[in-house]
């Protein structure tokens, strides 16, 4: 399997991944699309003016790539999976929307089990206070008690 990383170092995986921040390296030849964790996405990508101190007004390059990424991925029929933040932009991206800042979930100190959908559960460490409101058509794949779900 060959796995196309959207920003993420190689540090984390095999010979056949490619990690690039750059939409145009993403061809045919891959077998999926990884998005990973990192900042908060720009609420205006899901329609909504920052209601928080330090949302991004814009959107950064990240979410503009990824977008790309996104939409390419689809066109060429290349399975997408969205890990924490990456999970957050397919999301938002395909039509979902996002609770700009959900309270307690600060720098890596709010741990806690999602339940997937095979039935397995899975302790998670969380460091984003984004959080997921699915749009029609998604798979959900795992959640957490409350507010907070991983979508693909």
């Amino acid at each position: 399997m060959k796995i196309f990383s959207a920003f993420q170092d190689n540090d984390y995986f095999s010979d056949n991944t490619v990690c690039s921040d750059n939409a145009e390296d993403l061809d045919n030849s891959y077998d999926l699309l990884l998005l990973w964790g990192g900042e908060d996405i720009s609420p205006s990508i899901y329609g909504q003016k920052p209601v928080y101190t330090h949302a991004p007004i814009e959107p950064s390059k990240r979410d503009v790539q990824e977008r790309i990424m996104l939409d390419k991925a689809v066109e060429l029929d290349i399975p997408i999976l969205g890990i924490c933040r990456g999970s957050q932009m397919v999301c938002a991206h395909f039509g979902g929307s996002l609770w700009q800042d959900v309270t307690g979930h600060t720098l890596g100190t709010h741990t806690h089990s999602i339940y997937t959908m095979t039935g397995d559960t899975i302790k998670v460490t969380s460091t984003h206070h984004q959080m997921m409101i699915p749009s029609e058509g998604m798979v959900l794949v795992g959640w957490s008690k409350g507010l907070a779900t991983e979508k693909r």
